[in-house]
This record gives C-alpha cells, sequence and structure tokens, in this order.
C-alpha cells in the first residue's frame, strides 16, 4: 500500500471517529445521515484467476483493504504468487470478487504502485472493470490484456483502484 493510500484511510477513519462524536451529540437525523454514510473500511481477498479459474494457483501472500465513501469505493491489494498453476498463454488475468460491485465501467484511477517478476510488459499495470472482476492490462503504446503468459511462478503486484459502486 502506498504513502497516499495510508494517508487516506487515515484521514477517512478520523471522520468516522468524528461522526461517531457527533452522533452520540444527537445531531438531528438528516445531519447524521449524511455523515453516516460518508465511510465503510474493511480487509478483502483478492483472487487471481487466468480465463475464469483459479485452479494451481498459491500464494506466498496477498492482502486487500477497502474504503468506500458514499458510493465510491477505494481498492488496495498487494498479492505474491508461489505457483501461477497452468493455464493456456493467452487466458485474461482478472481479480475477483471485488469488496463492492462497480457501476459500470467507470474507475476514477488504478494503477499498480509495485510489480514485479512479469514477462513481455515494462509499464505498471492498470486496470479495468467487468461486471464483477477486474481486468488486468498492460499499458504502453498500445493497451493490451494481461495473459498467463506475462505472469512468473512469483510475480507480485500490488495495485489501488477507485471506482463508482451500484
Amino acid at each position: 500500500m502506498n504513502d497516499e493510500t495510508r494517508q487516506l484511510i487515515h484521514k477517512l477513519r478520523t471522520l468516522e471517529d468524528r461522526v461517531a462524536q457527533l452522533e452520540a451529540a444527537n445531531l438531528s437525523l438528516s445531519d447524521a445521515d449524511i455523515l453516516a454514510s460518508v465511510q465503510v473500511t474493511g480487509t478483502w481477498t483478492p483472487n487471481l484467476k487466468f480465463g475464469g479459474a483459479s485452479t494451481g494457483i498459491t500464494y506466498t501472500s496477498r492482502s486487500g483493504q477497502y474504503i468506500k465513501v458514499g458510493n465510491i469505493a477505494v481498492i488496495a491489494f498487494d498479492m505474491l504468487l508461489s505457483s501461477k498453476g497452468t493455464f493456456s498463454a493467452g487466458d485474461a488475468a482478472t481479480i475477483t470478487p471485488l469488496p463492492y460491485s462497480p457501476a459500470g465501467s467507470v474507475m476514477y484511477g488504478s494503477g499498480a504502485h509495485y510489480f514485479s517478476g512479469f514477462s513481455s510488459i515494462s509499464n505498471a499495470p492498470v486496470a479495468y472493470f467487468s461486471s464483477t472482476s477486474l481486468i488486468l492490462l498492460a499499458a504502453a503504446s498500445t493497451v493490451a490484456v494481461l495473459t498467463y503468459a506475462n505472469f512468473g511462478n512469483t510475480s507480485r503486484l500490488a495495485m489501488t483502484v477507485a471506482y463508482r459502486t451500484s
């Protein structure tokens, strides 16, 4: 998780504490409703899939955190593979499930803050949404879907994505 994400999490947790104080002070319902809808935080377990399957994929470590502010979710994950399993070279790489369903393909930003152990990509991976997962992309002079062939058995990917929820 990068410093910007940590700072955002800290600010939102501080805001959550303030909401609790204001609710304890018996704010009017409309003020409390507005403030209570501001934030939800939690953890999730991201799963890497190739062509929609994950058989044989194992991890040295993986973790995910999320923050939801109104209908905007910010998710961050870090995964280090110990085996990428066995799939066809062209099988598309996806991350699923997401903590919240996306509202269409509207995304406010995505990008890997760390990646290693990949082949045939030089820039940090980015992502876009299908209905329930992130589809990983390699962006250079052209954009291409990351596939099984781009991953190594010890690939590591840490990424943050912000998106509108349904």
